[in-house]
């Protein structure tokens, strides 16, 4: 692609646009100058990335992590079902469950502090 191309002209007219909420306008700035002086590279960077979106370093922070689910406040009808289940069952853990889930509701406690935390067995 020669600089003087309408292609050329195009992929200057990318890489200097203003930046969109959240873009880095670094690159895009760096690009216009390489564009303006005719690199190769630099015109077809421009109109690779025309169209994204870079994230702001705050957004680096959040990667990985998984959205949370909103919460839901436990009902009498959800403990009562679980309570009922967790008997008609009737092993030993789901007993544990349904006493577990019965305090939870009578006491407004967290789940945590009413069936504690799994811990490996010490061998």
């Amino acid at each position: 692609m020669d600089s003087r191309s309408p292609q050329a002209g195009e992929a200057r007219r990318l890489a200097a646009r203003t930046p969109r909420q959240g873009d880095h306008p670094d690159i895009r700035i760096i690009l216009a100058y390489g564009c303006e002086l005719g690199l190769q590279d630099c015109l077809k960077l421009a109109e690779m990335i025309d169209g994204m979106e870079f994230r702001k370093e705050n957004d680096e922070k959040k990667l990985g992590k998984v959205k949370k689910a909103p919460k839901v406040v436990m009902t009498y009808a959800h403990a009562e079902a679980i309570v009922l289940k967790g008997i008609e069952i009737g092993t030993r853990r789901s007993r544990s469950v349904a006493l577990a889930v019965a305090a939870q509701f009578e006491f407004t406690i967290s789940q945590i502090d009413a069936m504690g935390h799994w811990m490996p067995a010490r061998g």
